[in-house]
């Protein structure tokens, strides 16, 4: 038997390898495949939330400019900025 081989199959007590079973190479499969998954979903989780709250703030920029620039702007008139209290109404 290769040395690896040895070192991966489980022993009895008396120190001879027990023959690794196909559902049991099968189960080790399936778990590391899960664990991986379970690594890729949590990266891709950060990672489109730190995209999200990204696109949420270049958005609310562009809100903010163009309420400033498209709505208060004209209405900002010398008076207004001089601090008339007719001129506020």
């Amino acid at each position: 038997m290769p040395a690896a081989a040895r070192i991966l199959a489980p022993h009895t007590a008396a120190g001879r390898p027990r023959p690794l079973s196909m559902a049991r190479l099968l189960a080790r499969f399936a778990a590391s495949g899960l664990l991986v998954s379970i690594l890729l979903a949590v990266v891709i989780a950060a990672l489109s939330r730190q995209a999200g709250t990204d696109q949420a703030e270049q958005s609310a920029r562009q809100v903010a400019w163009l309420t400033a620039t498209g709505i208060v702007e004209p209405q900002l008139t010398a008076a207004v900025l001089a601090g008339d209290p007719a001129a506020l109404e």
